[in-house]
């Protein structure tokens, strides 16, 4: 009910006065009695645009439509001119306003959960017409969740593009081309831990679907992070980045990580395992192409954990030798305890299942879902 009445008023106010439409629209929204909350979309990060209006040819047919997100976060009813304090729950939506022969006319009122902001339109499909890049977010105990929606107006309905777009602490925000790019993902939480890095994830359109194609970590020299590296460009295809990700981290001169995040004991007890990992997935990814560069990628010095590296020496094609060290895997979780040293569950927690997979799910933002083996 506040939604709509909201859009009569602002529908209204906008038949009566002149001038640019995203200014006045922008004036009437800071008249809308609001708490905080409402007032800093996306947890105030000033790097996620929050945009309270937007005018564009989202339909493409010459004519531009006003797209306004309106938050009422707070008690809210109506006098003859304008909106005053009254007892209306929360409410978020975004608005389209539609411009004809000089008139403005409010066709739609979509609630979308609390807290929304505009971030852009642009063309995503490449059929001219241009969708709107709208978030929402959570602001938990110690973090900013922010979610961002693609939603496409063909005229008379607005609906959203399936597909999640979820980073926690965005630290940029960028629409190049038809893709969209968002940077973030530190946890504040001290359980979360110190080894985290930031990434970048690039979204695209895909078979009527908001799709996740490609995901880079920001640089790093330590061997735990380049085997993460290695195994993510691995899933991505990029073959090149892996294995000299894979022979970076398997390098006994590399440091682990930081002697500030983990103990003496441990660093060396997780070192061992990072490399045994990383010379394992080297040769899992030229097995099929170079044996004898496989076999020579498991020729170390360190044997503490030969057997898996042996799982690989002893197969005929990469599905057998990861069937075998997955069974390993079983059989030895002193490994797996090992990589998956205690130092924060925002880090990857393996199990056998993923020896020879991209980086397991579950942990930055739902820790605890599936069991840690440590």
């Amino acid at each position: 009910m506040a939604l709509r009445e909201l859009g009569d008023w602002m529908e209204r106010s906008l038949n009566e006065g002149t001038g640019p439409v995203v200014p006045r629209v922008r004036a009437l929204l800071d008249r809308v009695p609001h708490t905080w909350q409402a007032s800093t979309p996306n947890c105030g990060l000033s790097t996620m645009p929050n945009l309270p209006a937007i005018e564009t040819d989202l339909d493409a047919d010459g004519t531009p439509e006003l797209v306004v997100a309106g938050n009422i976060d707070g008690d809210l009813e109506w006098e003859h001119d304008g909106p005053r304090a009254s007892e209306w729950w929360p409410e978020s939506a975004l608005f389209i306003v539609t411009q004809a022969e000089d008139r403005h006319r409010v066709v739609l009122a979509q609630d979308t959960g609390n807290n929304v902001s505009l971030v852009a339109a642009a063309d995503l499909l490449g059929d001219g017409h241009r969708e709107i890049i709208w978030s929402g977010f959570d602001r938990g105990a110690h973090t900013c969740s922010v979610e961002v929606a693609v939603s496409a107006w063909d005229g008379r309905t607005l609906s959203e593009i399936p597909g999640y777009i979820n980073m926690a602490s965005p630290t940029g925000f960028e629409i190049a081309g038809r893709d969209i790019i968002i940077t973030g993902g530190l946890i504040a939480s001290v359980g979360a831990g110190q080894a985290q890095r930031n990434h970048t994830d690039r979204y695209r359109v895909e078979a009527d679907q908001v799709r996740l194609v490609d995901r880079r970590y920001d640089a790093s020299d330590f061997a735990y992070h380049r085997l993460i590296d290695g195994v993510e460009a691995q899933s991505w295809g990029r073959t090149a980045e892996a294995l000299q990700a894979f022979r970076e981290a398997a390098d006994p001169q590399r440091p682990v990580l930081s002697g500030e995040w983990i103990a003496p004991e441990a660093m060396e007890t997780l070192g061992r395992a990072v490399r045994a990992f990383a010379r394992f997935r080297l040769a899992a990814l030229l097995l099929n192409t170079d044996k004898d560069a496989a076999r020579q990628a498991l020729t170390a010095e360190d044997v503490t954990y030969a057997g898996l590296g042996q799982t690989m020496i002893d197969a005929s094609d990469r599905a057998i030798g990861c069937t075998a060290a997955a069974a390993w895997a079983v059989a030895n979780l002193g490994f797996l305890r090992a990589l998956n040293s205690p130092f924060g569950y925002a880090n990857p927690c393996w199990e056998p299942q993923d020896v020879c997979g991209p980086l397991p799910k579950d942990g930055p933002h739902s820790p605890g879902i599936r069991r840690c083996i440590r």
